[in-house]
């Protein structure tokens, strides 16, 4: 994949500066300074990854590959042609909405290059032990792939409804007076039931199996609740329970 980026910059190079009438040599470098005929030197400054947003599925690996690209001649003038020429095209480029080639198994390489806006700072050039000279970076983006993992496919599921019966009761207050009104909850069963003016309550479709354990209620009246624990061994299924609040004692 590198060397295809390479060979994809080196190449448009040529094909960019064909028509000048003095074409310089251009080739990869190791150092700016490198040989002094005239020439378009190509400098890896970084390879970075940038992330990419995730979505329904595994995003591929961005990485981004930032070239310096220079121009050097005795003729200066010369020089600034070639990396103005250059520059223009890689702008007119990057503008172009470019689709990608097929993947390899390296990665997917985006000929739409970008061009970086911020100067090149005099700190920049000391960091690279070289004397400042015409110049642009490009970012170079390549996409690799990732392996997507398919989730197993779920089985059937069977749902089996388990017996249901209702559940009676009566809210009352002090000396029995029935309580109209009041909210009765289950909240194991998300089930909620309002008593009726003889305190008489109804939860409709409580699992049989729930009838035989200790069954937690909350009732609420008067802006006050309570948890109640009721415990439903010995009990018949139609035999209301009595519930009376000791917040309604006082």
């Amino acid at each position: 994949m590198i060397r295809q980026i390479h060979r994809e910059i080196l190449g448009w190079i040529q094909a960019t500066l064909a028509k000048e009438d003095k074409r310089p040599s251009s080739g990869l470098v190791s150092r700016i300074n490198e040989g002094t005929e005239p020439a378009i030197r190509l400098y890896l400054l970084e390879i970075s990854n940038e992330p990419m947003a995730r979505g329904s599925r595994k995003p591929p690996r961005r990485f981004v590959f930032r070239y310096l690209i220079t121009a050097s001649a005795e003729d200066l003038a010369q020089a600034h042609a070639w990396i103005w020429t250059l520059l223009r095209e890689a702008l007119q480029s990057s503008e172009r909405s470019a689709s990608l080639p097929p993947a390899t198994n390296e990665g997917t390489f985006d000929p739409s290059w970008s061009v970086e806006s911020d100067s090149l700072s005099p700190a920049f050039w000391t960091s690279l032990e070289a004397i400042p000279q015409p110049a642009f970076v490009v970012r170079v983006p390549v996409l690799i792939e990732r392996e997507q993992k398919l989730a197993p496919r779920v089985k059937e599921v069977v749902l089996r409804a388990g017996p249901v019966t209702k559940l009676l009761g009566r809210v009352v207050g002090p000396k029995n007076v029935p309580l109209m009104g009041a909210t009765v909850a289950f909240p194991a069963l998300g089930l909620t039931a309002s008593t009726k003016p003889d305190g008489s309550f109804v939860l409709m479709g409580v699992p049989t199996k729930e009838m035989a354990q200790t069954m937690r209620l909350v009732v609420s009246a008067k802006g006050q609740s309570e948890e109640i624990l009721l415990k439903g061994e010995g009990r018949g299924a139609e035999e209301p329970l009595l519930i009376q609040p000791t917040f309604l004692e006082s």
